[in-house]
């Protein structure tokens, strides 16, 4: 799905390189069209799946999709989602969100990823609404079809897709694990900055680190599960995220990618070993809280199709083994054939 805009050129710079060149940037996400006009740019934009890396054929057949099928392939099952591009689990979380006994309004997230995803997305807020900069629809976040009209457009993002899910809620602590890092913590607060590109008097949300810790609640980096265990609150509602790049970020969605000294790139059995020490953290969460939902994200031209197969196999073997609700999302797979 593709959208049409016109940007103004007095809020553009002068030279049109110029111009196409702060636009290319503005919307790195998008694979982008420009037509020039006298008063204006016309963008067309199609939101980035996310595929070039390599050819991803033999993973596309293992899930039992066709290459057309990336831009929206999410499972559901019960309290756990699969997707491939992570811009879908929002939708995925205002799904579970729309179940009766579901009112959440504190939330423990831990975010099982190479990447921060706080990202702003294209939302902006005005007079009590959020909006999609990019089609123009009201956007509520706790709505699946308005969050996946937001996600078709592109305005949610494989960056921001954790921004939403955070406004959506009153309080929230992010657990970030992610190899080789030194222990942080810091506050995080909802905000706003000015966008006026589109839209005038735009207000763009946004998550913001507080080091006062006076916002809505925490953020904590570790690659250490004992660190999880010491700031967790177990009065909240616990949702589990595990992006696949956590195990391998081979590409990090760089077709220069060989050029990087040091990327994330361990072998098959290197990763096993990062996915057991997941479940023995995983377990010991267990013992203090109620996981209550899971999302997963395989991200093309992060992790390597060479893995798909293999990795969330055994991930999700794991997975049910310690109870999680994950065990019907590699349903429709070809597991008993090579990928």
């Amino acid at each position: 799905m593709g959208n049409t805009l016109c940007v103004k050129k007095d809020r553009l710079p002068t030279s049109t390189n110029d111009a196409v060149e702060f636009l290319q940037d503005y919307f790195n996400e998008f694979e982008m069209e420009c037509f020039e006009f006298d008063d204006c740019i016309q963008l067309n934009l199609v939101a980035n799946q996310y595929t070039y890396c390599e050819d991803i054929s033999d993973g596309l057949r293992f899930l039992g999709i066709e290459k057309d099928a990336v831009k929206d392939f999410c499972i559901i099952q019960d309290r756990a989602a699969l997707c491939l591009s992570e811009n879908w689990l929002p939708f995925a979380f205002a799904n579970f969100l729309s179940q009766a006994d579901n009112d959440i309004t504190r939330l423990t997230i831990l975010h099982v990823d190479d990447h921060r995803d706080l990202m702003s997305p294209y939302l902006s807020y005005r007079n009590g609404q959020y909006f999609d900069m990019i089609s123009g629809n009201a956007v509520e976040l706790n709505k699946c079809l308005s969050i996946k009209k937001a996600v078709e457009s592109g305005a949610i993002t494989i960056g921001s897709m954790l921004t939403p899910i955070i406004y959506s809620v009153k309080q929230a602590d992010i657990f970030h694990i992610k190899e080789n890092v030194e222990n942080e913590s810091c506050g995080i607060k909802k905000t706003f900055h000015p966008d006026n590109l589109l839209w005038d008097d735009c207000q763009r949300i946004a998550i913001q680190m507080d080091t006062l810790g006076s916002g809505i609640g925490w953020y904590h980096i570790t690659s250490e599960w004992s660190n999880v265990l010491k700031h967790l609150d177990p009065s909240k509602s616990c949702l589990l995220h595990i992006d696949m790049d956590y195990f391998n970020n081979r590409y990090n969605a760089s077709t220069s990618w060989a050029e990087t000294p040091n990327r994330h790139d361990p072998s098959f059995p290197e990763q096993k070993v990062l996915m057991d020490k997941l479940f023995d953290g995983i377990k010991k969460v267990m013992e203090l809280t109620e996981i209550r939902y899971v999302l997963i994200g395989v991200s093309p031209s992060f992790y390597p199709v060479e893995y798909w197969a293999e990795g969330l196999r055994y991930l999700i073997g794991g997975l049910t083994a310690l109870g999680l609700p994950v065990s019907n999302l590699l349903c429709s797979c070809r597991l008993g054939e090579p990928s």
